[in-house]
């Protein structure tokens, strides 16, 4: 099995013990894109909508990501639920429906770090890198670890020439990723 450095403890080891089915060359899987409970399980509708999400997310199946979305709207949702939403409607083209999907994650978790990264981009997309920033900025303030909104408060430093600000950030971050680049 792969083994990857644990970036928060620094000193395990994390093995992944997936087992992947991966197509052969030229070959498209051609299995049904409806998600089935195990047998002998039953699954809720919000068990069943973050099942399609994230399938949907690594196989691209668009009919998987409506299905997930058609299900998780029809819920109660709660911080793991909007977060789905959100990716969700951010995969589908619409930014402004995702950032209203990672608002309300934060109003339910303010230290969610996933929303904080997902919303720190959508306002970078639509401009306000104000925003951004101090989106990504709490986002290391909760976890210095996470490289996501590290680099992306780097390039916003480079981009709008803070070059102190920009190594000072990279040299941070070299603790948890050393080879980092631009």
């Amino acid at each position: 099995m792969p083994r990857e450095r644990v970036v928060d403890g620094g000193h395990g080891v994390l093995t992944d013990h997936s087992i992947r089915r991966s197509a052969r060359k030229g070959q498209r899987f051609s299995g049904r894109w409806q998600l089935q409970p195990f047998r002998g399980f039953t699954a809720t509708v919000r068990e069943l909508g973050l099942a399609y999400a994230e399938v949907s997310d690594t196989s691209g199946d668009v009919q998987q990501r409506c299905e997930a979305e058609r299900l998780l709207r029809t819920v109660t949702p709660d911080a793991q639920v909007w977060v789905r939403l959100g990716d969700l409607r951010w995969r589908r083209n619409d930014p402004i429906g995702a950032a209203t999907a990672w608002e309300s994650v934060l109003k339910l978790d303010p230290n969610s770090v996933v929303a904080l990264v997902n919303l720190g981009a959508a306002r970078g997309s639509a401009g306000d890198l104000a925003g951004a920033e101090a989106l990504w900025k709490r986002a290391l303030e909760k976890n210095p670890g996470q490289m996501e909104a590290g680099r992306n408060l780097y390039r916003l430093y480079r981009n709008q020439g803070r070059r102190n600000e920009a190594e000072a950030l990279r040299a941070r971050l070299r603790r948890f990723e050393p080879g980092i680049q631009d």
